[in-house]
């Protein structure tokens, strides 16, 4: 029976491509054969399993209808719905197999493997030349999803070669006469084509052509060229070619060092654009256009980091034109931040890029926004934990328009208590204290007896209660969470008029991710003052495979108008 440990672990070792169908070294395993009859002719020289004869060893299974060795020829062949089922859950399917050579040969006829992660593999032959080189004859692959559910059909796109060389000392896969196709029609041909095994991690050369369509430049194609300036450093450049338009430029670079990385994308393109002036749209002339993306990240200890998040654009239309990006606004950013148990601290330069050609909107440079947090541990205070945080921020803008200063400080207590009943309480004491300077202050513009620059400080202190009573029931397979829940907020009252400046409490909504928040403005210019009262149930539904059902229903009140 040791033979055909020899025939499975051979047949193992044919397949070409990927982890599934890598070589596998010979086991210890204990090897399991089944079949309805087994025969050794002596004469002949030969073993015989037929009868639905299966090989099971290390988690493979092996099925076919016929297995027969020849001692003297050194020649093997398993032949009849050859069936092989990896651990991994690829299975193979082939017409015959044939060994020789002591198994260090073999031949699959007539190849169709179902992977693991939904692909699919045909092949006239997979031959084993050597135990280190592998071809497939007339191969198709396909890693389309959801043509599995009908594996009969033709697959909304493959890749068809006449000939795949997996050849292990160069570590390359290459293809002759490889056609992508759509739905079984071929749209795409090279003669020879290749790329690197999965045991490569970098390795230079062309990667796979890309193919695109604008409105603005019509059809485009390029072909990347990767290239491998030392373990740590890489860099990709290509010219994409456009059917209305000259080629562009592109290029990214890759860099890691022992406590930092950093990537650079840019492209640049001669090419013309258009403006609107007053209503009317007007082409310009061609000039050179492109655009910068730099992010960078260095861990300085394990407290400490940096980093920059830089993306430049030379005009409003350059990315949207050519399909590099949809953002309206691109954000310049460089920051230090620390972290140190529960506490956290950080100093970031904020520059805006605004590509919303239909609005005229003066970003504000953020220079800088400085923020800090400390938190206390819990219980550590009066059955409570105390917590600190404060920010500076700087907002600039070019020209005449308004400049602002904000310096915040918010001192805060919390406690909460679980009564012996279920009832849970938690109660949230804050003084919170601000202090602006704005200068070129846009009331002054309409109102002449306003002051040009400003000093307004304000000192908030509230008070938050909120009672919940949540209730479970359990079910065979699933939970339900019925939550009622009861808060109360005092402020006194804060005057939100315009001697404050609203620069980031602009977009107020009330929702059912906020209603019990002690405030609904997204950032401290505004302040929800006064008293309210917040009620409302939350109703969960769990089922212990991870699906959720939640509903709720709740109001706000206030006290005053």
């Amino acid at each position: 029976m040791v033979i055909f440990s020899f025939i499975l672990t051979a047949l193992l070792s044919v397949f070409p491509l990927g982890t599934s169908f890598a070589a596998l070294p010979q086991s210890d395993m204990p090897l399991v054969m089944d079949a309805d009859q087994l025969i050794y002719e002596k004469n002949a020289d030969t073993i015989t399993a037929t009868g639905a004869v299966e090989v099971v060893q290390n988690g493979q299974i092996l099925r076919a209808e016929k297995i027969i060795y020849n001692v003297a020829d050194d020649f093997a062949y398993a032949e009849g719905d050859v069936v092989l089922v990896d651990p991994s859950g690829d299975t193979h399917f082939a017409e015959r197999l044939e060994l020789s050579d002591q198994m260090r040969r073999g031949v699959v006829k007539n190849l169709y493997s179902e992977l693991e992660d939904g692909s699919r593999l045909w092949a006239k032959t997979a031959t084993r030349e050597s135990p280190r080189k592998h071809v497939l004859v007339d191969a198709r692959y396909t890693p389309c999803k959801a043509c599995e559910a009908n594996p009969g059909e033709t697959p909304t796109w493959a890749i068809r070669a006449s000939d795949v060389t997996h050849d292990k000392d160069s570590a390359l896969i290459s293809y002759k006469d490889m056609r992508f196709e759509a739905w079984g029609a071929p749209i795409m041909y090279a003669p020879y084509f290749s790329h690197p095994d999965g045991s490569v991690i970098q390795k230079t050369g062309f990667l796979t052509p890309q193919i695109g369509f604008g409105s603005d430049f019509g059809f485009n194609v390029m072909m990347p060229y990767y290239h491998v300036v030392d373990p740590s450093l890489d860099v990709t450049a290509g010219l994409r070619f456009f059917t209305r338009e000259t080629p562009q430029l592109n290029l990214e670079a890759r860099k890691r060092f022992d406590d930092a990385l950093l990537t650079v994308q840019t492209s640049l393109a001669h090419s013309k654009r258009t403006e609107t002036l007053n209503g009317v749209e007007r082409e310009r002339d061609e000039k050179f256009r492109g655009h910068l993306k730099l992010d960078g990240l260095w861990n300085i200890d394990r407290k400490w980091r940096a980093g920059s998040e830089i993306y430049l654009a030379s005009d409003e239309q350059y990315l949207d034109q050519y399909d590099i990006d949809d953002e309206d606004v691109l954000e310049n950013r460089l920051y230090v931040e620390r972290f140190d148990n529960r506490d956290y601290g950080s100093v970031e330069l904020l520059a805006f890029q605004d590509l919303r050609t239909d609005l005229n909107v003066d970003q504000p440079n953020v220079l800088p926004f400085a923020n800090m947090g400390f938190v206390g541990a819990p219980n550590s205070a009066v059955g409570g934990r105390f917590a600190w945080d404060s920010s500076f921020l700087s907002l600039f803008r070019e020209g005449n328009e308004q400049d602002m200063n904000r310096l915040s400080s918010t001192a805060s207590w919390q406690r909460k208590d679980i009564l012996p009943m279920g009832l849970t309480s938690q109660l949230d004491l804050s003084m919170r204290a601000d202090m602006y300077y704005t200068s070129d202050r846009d009331v002054a513009k309409s109102d002449t007896a306003e002051d040009q620059s400003k000093f307004e400080n304000r000192f908030i202190p509230t008070a938050n209660l909120e009672i919940s009573y949540p209730l479970q029931k359990r079910l065979m397979a699933a939970q339900i969470v019925i939550k009622p829940m009861i808060s109360l907020t005092a402020r006194p009252d804060v005057d939100n008029d315009n001697k404050v400046p609203n620069e980031d409490s602009q977009d107020a909504q009330i929702d059912t991710s906020n209603l019990f928040s002690q405030d609904r403005f997204p950032g401290l210019d505004r302040v929800e003052d006064r008293t309210r009262v917040n009620y409302g149930t939350h109703v969960g539904y769990y089922t212990d495979k991870g699906d959720e059902f939640s509903a709720f229903l709740g109001q706000s009140y206030r006290f005053d108008d």
